[in-house]
């Protein structure tokens, strides 16, 4: 399996969003340990590096004026740590959603945790349900579907 039979459909520094084709396995099982999409976007990845991304710089915040300069300098590194920790690179993307195998279809990765922490708050509000449409030839089809 390679890149470019897995195309991309919007990549940004923090979302990455691909067209997955039937027959692919998502990520590594025991039954498929390698020649997964997810090996294949690890190694895309990797070869494409660090982005240039970097946190905006920040005016100090007004109650800092009155602050000593070492603490303004404490305060201006511990924001930008944070703002490294909500909206740098996750150490690995992190699969958001995923489909069956043998289900082609658009799958996102989280990049950063802006997109993956609302996404898992959104994830927990909801309770999932799958919903599968099929063409059926006959009505016995059509109602052993239904249940």
């Amino acid at each position: 399996m390679t890149l470019n039979e897995i195309p991309i459909i919007y990549q940004d520094h923090h979302l990455l969003v691909v067209n997955k084709p039937a027959g692919l396995v998502i990520h590594p099982t025991y039954k498929n340990a390698d020649g997964t999409m997810w090996d294949v976007l690890l190694v895309y990845l990797a070869e494409q590096g660090k982005d240039d991304w970097q946190p905006p710089v920040l005016p100090d915040e007004p109650q800092w004026a009155g602050a000593p300069e070492h603490i303004q300098v404490m305060l201006r590194e511990k924001r930008v740590e944070q703002q490294w920790k909500e909206d740098g690179l996750l150490p690995r993307p992190c699969l958001l959603h995923r489909l069956d195998k043998d289900t082609s279809g658009v799958v996102a990765l989280a990049r950063s945790e802006q997109i993956l922490v609302p996404h898992l708050r959104f994830q927990g509000m909801l309770r999932q349900r799958m919903m599968y449409h099929a063409i059926c030839p006959s009505l016995y089809c059509q109602m052993m579907i239904l249940f």
